[in-house]
């Protein structure tokens, strides 16, 4: 069931995670406003449908930002999780405790890994063992690999069997699951592109165009003479329209473009916010770049 509530909360922790110290709230508000103003510029310049689109593309900027941050700062433990693991059982190995390994992985460059780390070491010092310390990198880092990697290590602890071994073949397991990950991004990279440059270039370029050759004939129609007034007014409504729904359209094909783009390489829904804006921005720039350049070569022709 659409919990509004628990959404906020998940994104106000999204915001702490990052450093963004706001509210969540006075974000979304500060999004709003920002959008607002977008929108009541384009209807300055008389496009009140392209201040509906701007609207939602400086909302959905806002919006998708600390989404952005959160994704690159998962990315970033994903990678250097496995020698974290590797290291903490090569000092395992050594004699060390639990803690003098965590506390030397907090010199190591790990990037957000160590904020993490920080976090295990604080825990420990506390009073908690180190199965309950580590369970709150799973709780902080929204990654179904380590997640599991951490339920295994728990599992292990409890059965009482060899820590350090485990712990190499985990992170052995992990650095493979991690390439595999990547070779498939890889792999999918033209089929992305594909679909970034027909629907966010090529598709909405082609629209532009079409509108520019719709005013070469009106404009030839009308200073010929080759038509009534009465048509012609009829004919620059239709044009008109035909722009409004091509602007809307170029919209929905840039949305359905980065969802088809997140759904092959990312399997989450929610991350299309992290797409939309770029493909909004590429498709906006393409449709009435062509729309005002091809107008402006056709004049030259005139």
């Amino acid at each position: 069931m659409f919990n509004i509530n628990l959404m906020l909360q998940k994104y106000q922790t999204v915001l702490y995670r990052n450093k963004i110290k706001i509210n969540v709230n006075l974000w979304l508000l500060l999004a709003l406003i920002v959008g607002l103003i977008v929108l009541f510029l384009f209807i300055l310049l008389g496009n009140i449908v392209l201040g509906i689109v701007g609207f939602l593309c400086a909302f959905d900027l806002f919006i998708g930002y600390p989404l952005f941050l959160e994704e690159k700062r998962i990315s970033l433990i994903e990678k250097y999780f496995p020698n974290a693991l590797r290291e903490i059982a090569y000092l395992l190995k050594t004699g060390g405790t639990y803690e003098y390994a965590i506390r030397e992985l907090t010199t190591y460059d790990y990037g957000p890994l160590n904020d993490e780390f920080e976090n295990v070491l604080l825990r420990l010092e506390q009073g908690y063992n180190f199965e309950e310390s580590l369970s709150i990198v799973a709780e902080n880092v929204d990654s179904q690999m380590v997640k599991k990697t951490i339920s295994i290590i728990s599992d292990s602890i409890k059965a009482g069997a060899s820590l350090s071994d485990i712990l190499e073949d985990l992170s052995e397991d992990m650095r493979k699951l991690y390439k595999l990950e990547l070779d498939r991004k890889a792999k999918t990279m033209m089929q992305m592109l594909f679909i970034f440059a027909a629907g966010a270039i090529i598709a909405p370029a082609i629209y532009g165009l079409v509108l520019t050759l719709i005013d070469f004939l009106l404009t030839v129609t009308s200073s010929a003479g080759l038509a009534k007034l009465e048509t012609v007014a009829t004919a620059l409504g239709v044009r008109n329209l035909i722009e409004s729904v091509l602007t809307i359209f170029v919209f929905i094909q840039a949305l359905a473009s980065s969802i088809m783009v997140v759904f092959m390489r990312e399997r989450k829904f929610a991350k299309t916010f992290l797409y939309l804006p770029l493909f909004l921005l590429c498709a906006y720039i393409a449709f009435y770049g062509i729309k005002y350049l091809s107008k402006y070569l056709l004049i030259g022709m005139m």
